[in-house]
């Protein structure tokens, strides 16, 4: 069995502030309020000045991609258990209302894009699937 070790790192103290904040309405209504003026069609051009404006600052969010990799994958793995309590045909209504709202076409661009970037890294994409395949005993035999 393997000890779980807890550092208090920002997620922590994302957490304890978010425990507090959502007691309070006028924080709730502050989340809503930004969560609806998410502007989809400005992301290229932010990444663009994240990207190409300091050069420095870019590698240090590549360097920090596993961690934030490792962050998604265990929100995921936790929001897909919570999930799962939930009553099936609520969860469906809701992919279907979610789905719905997705922008097919640049969701079309971004997965040809990432097929075309993963044939350059396919050594690397091979021997990182190839690990996963042996913890989880499953292949994967589908493109990344």
């Amino acid at each position: 069995m393997s000890e779980q070790i807890t550092r208090n790192g920002v997620l922590d103290a994302a957490r304890r502030i978010a425990a507090v904040m959502l007691e309070k309405p006028v924080a709730k209504n502050s989340v809503r309020s930004v969560l609806y003026h998410i502007d989809p069609e400005n992301a290229p051009s932010l990444v663009r000045e994240l990207l190409w404006h300091e050069p420095e600052l870019t590698f240090s969010l590549a360097a920090a991609l596993p961690q934030i990799a490792n962050c998604l994958i265990r929100a995921a793995e936790e929001l897909t258990c919570e999930i799962g309590k939930f009553p099936p045909e609520l969860i469906h209504r809701f992919a279907a209302l979610m789905l719905s709202d997705i922008d097919r076409e640049s969701l079309t661009h971004t997965l040809s894009n990432l097929r075309e970037l993963s044939l350059g890294l396919s050594p690397v994409l091979d021997e990182f699937r190839a690990g996963v395949e042996g913890l989880t005993g499953e292949s994967y035999d589908q493109d990344i």
